[in-house]
């Protein structure tokens, strides 16, 4: 993270009627490791007919028993700006490793991309996205 140094940062400012804000945010440099994902792999090519079963590794919690893995999220979309956007999003426990996406959301001949963010305590997260498509 460079030069920035773990802590809490008071933050302040004035709304637009003039009232005063004031804020405190905490800032860590517990990152958790990217996931790993197991299905689907880069550029597989799936069957639109069958569910999607997006399957990931378990993230290491970077700073126990401070900072834990609390969560998974979990995006699956088109990535072919010619297409219509089709977003598939779910959150996800942090004991979850595959979540299923319904054969009725895929389409055929088309280009997608799957995310996972792993988030810890405070709030940081870390993404991998892995592109596939499906078959003609």
């Amino acid at each position: 993270m460079g030069n920035s140094r773990a802590g809490n940062y008071t933050f302040s400012g004035k709304a637009l009627d003039k009232s005063r804000l004031t804020g405190v945010a905490t800032l860590t440099q517990d990152m958790p490791d990217p996931p790993v994902l197991n299905t689907p792999m880069e550029d597989d090519v799936v069957d639109s007919n069958v569910d999607l079963v997006i399957d990931w590794a378990l993230v290491a919690d970077p700073n126990p028993p401070a900072s834990v893995i609390e969560c998974y999220e979990i995006i699956c979309e088109t990535d072919d700006e010619e297409e219509l956007l089709r977003v598939f999003s779910v959150t996800m426990l942090a004991t979850d490793t595959t979540v299923r996406v319904p054969s009725e959301f895929l389409a055929a001949d088309t280009e997608y991309k799957v995310e996972i963010l792993a988030q810890e305590t405070s709030g940081n997260r870390t993404a991998i996205e892995v592109p596939f498509s499906t078959a003609p």
